[in-house]
């Protein structure tokens, strides 16, 4: 696995406030150009809430190289 995938184990360890029987969603960023993160979420997210509570996957576009837009520099009028 890569080191490039974002949600640590703190993230993971953090959805065992919600029952064994909630289904969750993992996020899977396809905006990096490269599939390994993607598939590196993806399988961080299998290994640590299991498929079976995997209700759903979802697909961002979500740049994290050095011009992507922060929390802090975006609006809905910023453009793409």
């Amino acid at each position: 696995m890569s080191d490039t995938v974002f949600s640590g184990p703190a993230y993971y360890e953090s959805l065992n406030v919600f029952p064994n029987s909630t289904k969750l969603i993992v996020d899977v960023n396809l905006g990096n150009d490269t599939i390994q993160i993607a598939r590196d979420e993806l399988a961080a997210g299998i290994q640590h809430v299991g498929w079976e509570r995997i209700r759903a996957l979802e697909c961002t576009l979500l740049r994290v190289k050095s011009h992507a837009r922060t929390l802090m520099n975006w609006s809905s009028s910023s453009g793409k």
